[in-house]
C-alpha cells in the first residue's frame, strides 16, 4: 500500500498487508538492499507507507490520527514522535525537518520546524517571533528546502489579523528562514471541505499554487502566485 521516495529517489518505502501479518520494507536502489521489519497497520487508519525523508535515512510512520514514529535506516522507532500532518522538508544544513503547525506544547506556531535526528525543535512564525497564534484550518507543502502554507480566515474581514486567510512562504535554505506574506486566499467556507485552501509550492520556490472558491462557494479554482 502507498509508496515513498527520498529526495534523490534512491529509496523507496512501502507497506505489505498479509494474512500472516503486515510488514514495512525499504529498498535502497544505489546499494539493492532491502530492509524489511513487522510492523502492523494501525487498523482505524487507512493502509500507510512509510514517508521517506529527503535524505533517505529517516521515515516517517503514521501511528494514530495525530502521532507518528520517526523511523531509522533499519525502521525502527528512534523515540522521535511528531505529527503525521507535518510535511518533510530540509533546513539550510540539510538535516530532515517536519514542518507544520502546533497548536499546543513547547512550541506553538503556524510553522514549528522539528529535526528529525534530533528532535530539536524551534518556532519559525508563532508568538515567540511575533506572530500571532497560529489561526485555524492550515494546509502545509514542501519542496526542497521551500514550504507553503494556508490558514482559514475568520467571516468578519473587519476583524482578520496578520496570518489569517493567508498563503505565506518560507524559505528553508537559509539559516534565517524568510518569510513571505505572499497573497490572501479569500476563499469561503461555503462548500465546507471542499472550500479549504490547500497549497502547493514549486521545487524553485518561485512559484505558489493554491486552490479557493474565490468567497463565491460557485466553484474551487487553482491560483499560482509568481513570487521570483
Amino acid at each position: 500500500g502507498g509508496a515513498g521516495l527520498s529526495a534523490d529517489g534512491d529509496v523507496i518505502a512501502l507497506a505489505c498487508l498479509a494474512p500472516d501479518g503486515d510488514s514495512l520494507l525499504a529498498y535502497r536502489s544505489s546499494t539493492d538492499a532491502v530492509v524489511r521489519v513487522d510492523r502492523e497497520q494501525n487498523s482505524e487508519l487507512r493502509t500507510q507507507a512509510p514517508r521517506v525523508a529527503p535524505s533517505g535515512t529517516r521515515f516517517v510512520f503514521p501511528t494514530g490520527d495525530r502521532s507518528a514514529d520517526v523511523l531509522d535506516e533499519r525502521l525502527q522507532p528512534t523515540g522521535v514522535v511528531i505529527d503525521p500532518l507535518a510535511t518533510i522538508s530540509t533546513d539550510a544544513a540539510g538535516a530532515d525537518i517536519a514542518v507544520g503547525p502546533s497548536f499546543s506544547g513547547d512550541f506553538v506556531g503556524s510553522v514549528v520546524a522539528l529535526d528529525l535526528t534530533t528532535g530539536d525543535g524551534r518556532v519559525v512564525v508563532g508568538p515567540d517571533t511575533g506572530a500571532p497564534f497560529p489561526p485555524g484550518g492550515n494546509s502545509v507543502s514542501a519542496s526542497d528546502g521551500f514550504v507553503a502554507f494556508s490558514t482559514r480566515g475568520i467571516d468578519d474581514i473587519a476583524e482578520w489579523a496578520a496570518l489569517d486567510g493567508e498563503v505565506v512562504l518560507v524559505d528553508f535554505t537559509s539559516d534565517d528562514p524568510a518569510v513571505r506574506r505572499v497573497a490572501h486566499n479569500r476563499t469561503s467556507t461555503l462548500l465546507g471541505y471542499w472550500s479549504s485552501t490547500f497549497v502547493s509550492v514549486s521545487p524553485s520556490g518561485d512559484r505558489v499554487a493554491f486552490s479557493s472558491d474565490w468567497g463565491s462557494g460557485d466553484s474551487v479554482d487553482t491560483y499560482i502566485v509568481d513570487v521570483s
